[in-house]
Order: structure tokens, then C-alpha cells, then sequence
């Protein structure tokens, strides 16, 4: 992976009539400013302006998109929103397939796991391009689920790398829709002193995502009472007063493993939050999911970061990236 600013970029647009009719367009020539977004867990995003044709061309919400650079694929998606003004240009904004886990439904879960899980989502909503890269073990309780598929997805997937010390995720890789996992995914991209970076923002806090009183509940379906568990640090709390977060208890959780699993989240939520945002020359295939090796003197940093949020951005013979990242193993 380098930085390689002279790629070609080719933009196709497919389109599928009502008369049954399938023709595909390259419309490189006719598109500006484009933007590819990715973070962990959402769907990936590309935005273009894309110059009214002469000959007539039109694109359609649900026409495919499909973005590559030297004939590697970047992204590849469906048109969901389009807008113009008094210019002749269409602002486009196209999402891949995991926009459509956002589909909402109810689904019964008996013993299987996170992964298996993800594969029975893919299965029953005919999604045909998945894969499993690394499978998880972790238990999905016995539960009839309901909602929004991703948000399913998201909170099992949560409570399996807290239980396993992972990093699982779901991305979409150019069309396939992948259940990962960080370790397959480091890179040994270093962006740092005199290594792609232009500049970074470095920021700690307790203002978000950052806990030391934890409340875990449940109803008792028998008794009709509140089951309720609190775990909490007096020490952080005496600095930065109570910050308190509310968790139901999973299905079918016993003693031992419900003081296990508040262990594991208040070690997690009890620390200062960092952010921490790299801007960089563009180097394709970094994306949210990724490690890079972030090294700034200034910061005394060197080591592996998890890329959270990546932007690239594509203009004249220039690409550049906006990278949110936290420290990984």
C-alpha cells in the first residue's frame, strides 16, 4: 500500500429500466469531488458530483455504482439519495449493502453464535455475496429478537469481543459482506513523521463514552420485580464525579457470568476517552477496520492503531484521507 495520486479513477453506472433493460455507463468523465467514507460497523458511503449529460444519460435511485482506481475496486453500492440545484450537476450519494442490514424485522435465536447469526441474517434476506473471514464462538442468547438488523448485529457483536477480548466487525469489501476480525486486517502502513501525515488532532476526555457507575437490569418474569446490579470505581468517581450507564442483562446470564461480563465493561468504560484524527496523503484499501502504525515524535506514539473512520478524498491528481483512529493491540 503507498501513496499513489496518478491512479485512474473509473466511475460505472448501472441502470435497470422497466422494460427489463440493463446498461451500464462509464461516466468517469462527467464526475468531480468524490468521497468514499467508512465507519466500523455503519455503511460505507460515496459521494460525487456527477455533470449533466449532453446525450441524456440519467441515473436512478438503486442504480448500482461501482468505483475503481488502476482497476482495483474501491467501492461498489447502490444510488440511494440524488439532488441538483440551478447548476447542471447531481449531487450523488450511494451506500453499499450493508445499508440494507438496516432492514428491520423479528427473528427467533436458539444456540447459535455471533457468526452464525450473521450468516442467518445473510441467508434469509438473500444476501448472496458474504463470508465469514474469522468465525466467533461467542453465544448469541435464546431470545426472539426484534428491530433493526444492524443494531441487532452491533450489540451481539459488542458483547462477544468484550467477552473474548476481540474485535469483530461486519464491512463490505467491494461487494462482499464480510464478518472480520482486526488481527487479519493490520496493515504495515506508517503514517507519522516524514511518513504521508500532513497533520493530526490529538484530544482526552471524560465527555464521551467514558463511565465508572455501570447498572445492569432485568425484569423477573416470575416475580415481576426489577433485578438490578451495580458495579462502579469510588476512585474515579471521587475525580470525576458518578458517570453511570444502563446495560440489560442478557438471557439465560448467571451469577458468575454477569460479574465477569461488569468487569470486563466497567474496565472498559472507566478511562478517559482519546481521539485521535490523522489527516494524510490517500492510500487506497485503508479503511474503517484496518491497523495502521501511527508514529509522531511530538506525541511519543508508535504503535498499532485500529482505524475506526476513514475519508478519502479524490480530487485532481490528488488523494488525501482523514483517518479517526484508537490505540490496538
Amino acid at each position: 500500500m503507498d501513496f499513489q495520486p496518478y491512479a485512474k479513477n473509473q466511475v460505472l453506472i448501472t441502470n435497470q429500466y422497466d422494460n427489463g433493460e440493463i446498461r451500464t455507463f462509464d461516466v468517469s468523465n462527467l464526475v468531480e469531488n468524490l468521497q468514499y467514507s467508512t465507519v466500523l460497523m455503519e455503511s460505507g458511503k460515496l459521494t460525487f458530483n456527477l455533470h449533466k449529460d449532453s446525450n441524456g444519460f440519467t441515473a436512478f435511485n438503486g442504480s448500482k455504482v461501482q468505483f475503481t482506481r488502476d482497476g482495483n475496486g474501491v467501492f461498489l453500492g447502490n444510488i440511494f439519495k440524488m439532488g441538483t440545484d440551478a447548476t447542471d450537476v447531481y449531487q450523488i450519494i450511494a451506500y453499499d449493502q450493508m445499508r440494507y442490514l438496516k432492514y428491520e424485522d423479528v427473528l427467533f435465536v436458539n444456540n447459535i453464535t455471533v457468526s452464525d447469526l450473521f450468516i442467518k441474517i445473510c441467508t434469509i434476506f438473500e444476501i448472496e455475496n458474504y463470508k465469514v473471514v474469522t468465525p466467533c464462538n461467542y453465544k448469541v442468547p435464546k431470545k426472539v429478537y426484534k428491530g433493526n438488523l444492524m443494531d441487532i448485529l452491533k450489540e451481539q457483536i459488542s458483547f462477544a469481543n468484550y467477552a473474548e477480548g476481540k474485535q469483530y466487525f461486519i464491512r463490505d469489501n467491494f461487494g462482499i459482506l464480510e464478518f472480520n476480525e482486526y488481527s487479519n486486517c493490520k496493515t504495515n502502513l506508517v503514517i507519522g513523521d516524514g511518513s504521508l501525515l500532513t497533520s493530526y488532532q490529538y484530544e482526552i476526555g471524560i465527555d464521551n463514552n467514558t463511565y465508572n457507575q455501570l447498572v445492569f437490569y432485568k425484569e423477573d418474569g416470575k416475580t415481576n420485580k426489577l433485578i438490578k446490579r451495580v458495579v462502579k470505581d469510588s476512585g474515579t468517581q471521587k475525580r470525576w464525579g458518578v458517570l453511570q450507564k444502563v446495560f440489560d442483562i442478557p438471557e439465560n446470564q448467571n451469577e458468575e457470568q454477569l460479574s465477569e461480563m461488569a468487569k470486563k465493561y466497567l474496565e472498559y468504560y472507566n478511562v478517559e476517552s482519546r481521539t485521535f484524527k490523522l489527516s494524510s496523503l490517500g492510500v487506497d484499501g485503508i479503511n474503517a477496520g484496518n491497523g495502521i502504525i501511527a508514529k509522531i515524535e511530538k506525541l511519543n506514539t508508535n504503535m498499532n492503531m485500529l482505524v475506526t473512520a476513514a475519508t478519502h478524498n479524490y480530487t485532481k491528481d490528488m488523494h488525501s484521507m482523514e483517518l479517526d483512529v484508537w490505540t490496538a493491540q
